[in-house]
């Protein structure tokens, strides 16, 4: 009797064990989905940023004037349950940049395909927020990267947790912002516009202390050498860096009654090509050919080494008529330059964002 009475106990036992233990399976399940989607989330993201950095990094070489490309994605849309997006690279920008991108999206738990400029992305069972930044102004995504826009872009997405239910919940909204990589990228265009900068003040700060040393003097005879110290200041030494012979000093023939103050074998060029600019201050070399011909973005940039310029160059030779003109108001010392993106309209170089825009004095 009592043998039966403790089967009977064991089972009334095992049978709420059982049941508690069936309550707890699709607790389980769905903890195991959350998880999943939190997973595939992450990776999501991870995906979006790496490959903005890869585009950006890319455009570092060329710029996206000359081989424009979509860092954002583009044609956003909602199909077979899920999103799908594409990317638009230049065939000269990189030719392994798309496969980078086909694999960064791979590990996502993504479908990439490659035709020709497009890269296409399907990411099933996920949802995301209704935008898309290649059509809109405000990003200017394809051939410019606006480094301030009205609001800095984010893309909010859902994971749908069981994907064979049509029911399915959806998991919790995810936010990938870029906020932190276009500050990055904010920062690297100011530091080289400072760069770009240091090195044009460098160059002047050279050659006036080399016209300095190379005064005009007296060899027991008579006056030979560069012009007379005083007037090296008046000249704007930084266009000489836009000529052929950028470190040449001044001479003047020798003159046996007096000193001279002009200076006709080397020419200041008022119309500065910017790789010859860049060449002769000692900016380019051959392992990052382009990487100071744009900012941070890959965006293009304008130098203007001589900003204060009024009016057309008082001698295309260093010459005391610098110092004449600077007593009549014109063409006067401290000189500036500036350093700006070649899109004057977006906002950033109007408002002079430091990293749009920069005017310095040279030394």
């Amino acid at each position: 009797m009592w043998f039966i009475i403790e089967i009977l106990l064991a089972l009334s036992i095992l049978s709420t064990v059982l049941t508690g233990i069936y309550y707890l399976i699709p607790a389980f399940n769905r903890s195991t989905d959350v998880a999943k989607s939190q997973i595939k989330s992450i990776s999501l993201k991870n995906a979006l940023l790496n490959v903005y950095m890869d585009i950006a990094q890319a455009e570092q070489g060329c710029g996206y004037a000359s081989c424009p490309a979509t860092p954002l994605p583009c044609n956003i849309s909602y199909t077979n349950g899920g999103i799908s997006f594409s990317y638009v690279v230049s065939q000269n920008l990189n030719t392994s940049l798309p496969q980078i991108i086909q694999s960064a999206f791979n590990q996502a738990g993504c479908s990439a395909s490659i035709y020709s400029t497009t890269i296409s992305i399907f990411c099933p069972s996920i949802t995301a927020s209704n935008i898309d930044f290649c059509s809109n102004p405000n990003y200017e995504s394809y051939t410019f990267v606006n480094p301030s826009p009205p609001s800095i872009p984010s893309i909010t997405f859902y994971t749908v947790l069981q994907a064979n239910n049509p029911a399915s919940p959806i998991s919790a909204p995810y936010v990938v912002d870029y906020t932190p990589i276009y500050q990055y990228y904010q920062n690297q265009s100011i530091s080289k516009f400072e760069q770009i900068a240091s090195a044009m003040k460098n160059y002047v700060l050279q050659r006036r202390t080399s016209e300095i040393a190379n005064s005009c003097t007296w060899n027991g005879s008579e006056w030979t050498g560069g012009m007379e110290s005083s007037y090296d200041f008046y000249v704007p030494w930084i266009l000489q860096a836009c000529s052929n012979s950028p470190n040449l000093l001044c001479q003047s023939a020798p003159n046996p009654n007096v000193c001279s103050n002009s200076c006709t074998n080397i020419s200041l060029s008022q119309n500065c090509s910017i790789t010859t600019l860049f060449q002769n201050i000692g900016l380019v070399s051959s392992t990052a050919p382009n990487f100071y011909y744009v900012d941070g973005f890959g965006n293009s940039l304008t130098i203007i080494p001589y900003a204060n310029l009024e009016g057309n160059l008082a001698d295309i030779h260093p010459s005391f008529s610098y110092m004449n003109e600077c007593q009549s108001g014109t063409n006067c010392p401290p000189f500036a330059g500036v350093i700006t993106l070649s899109n004057t309209n977006v906002s950033c170089v109007q408002t002079g964002a430091p990293y749009c825009y920069l005017q310095f004095t040279y030394p």
